[in-house]
């Protein structure tokens, strides 16, 4: 799936024209998702959502006043891959305590095309992103990532693996 949006590129909701919690549920189970909002949330329920498999890449609007991904009751991650750019919102927040494999989010300030990797205790690439805007805020979950071992966070650089949809699987880092 590739949405490219001006406002909101996948919005769980029951259609009551509102932004309060309507209980509804975004399930993903599986495949490779793309995501890219110019001024809104790229992701977004107005209830909860759920991650069990597949890959989602979320590129999220600039300096915008909304999250990339947002929910109103939580968002449990399982399975998958999951990353997520987006503004420097006071909304921002991670991913759900309930979640079942690691997730990290951290806010940033970075330049437009910033590559944002994470590299493990051995110097091997996990996964890099490059998303399409100016980002202030990441979000990932990957089930590559383990308990108990150490990984280097690198802002900025190349990555010599083949980019798809701004997301890299391995490579190298040059910095």
């Amino acid at each position: 799936i590739s949405v490219n949006a001006y406002v909101d590129a996948i919005q769980a909701t029951y259609g009551k024209g509102n932004e309060e919690n309507e209980n509804c549920l975004l399930t993903i189970n599986g495949g490779d998702i793309y995501l890219s909002a110019q001024s809104g949330r790229a992701l977004m329920s107005n209830g909860s959502t759920e991650m069990n498999g597949g890959t989602v890449l979320v590129h999220g609007a600039q300096l915008s006043t909304v999250l990339g991904l947002d929910y109103k009751n939580i968002f449990n991650i399982n399975g998958g891959t999951l990353l997520a750019s987006g503004s420097s919102s006071s909304k921002f927040k991670g991913l759900s305590a309930g979640s079942q494999q690691i997730s990290v989010s951290c806010k940033t300030a970075t330049a437009v095309n910033s590559l944002f990797s994470i590299v493990d205790a051995s110097g091997n690439v996990v996964f890099s992103f490059k998303p399409e805007r100016q980002y202030h805020s990441m979000i990932f979950s990957s089930s590559a990532l383990k308990l108990k071992e150490q990984y280097k966070l690198y802002i900025g650089g190349t990555n010599s693996a083949k980019s798809n949809n701004g997301f890299y699987n391995g490579g190298t880092i040059v910095t």
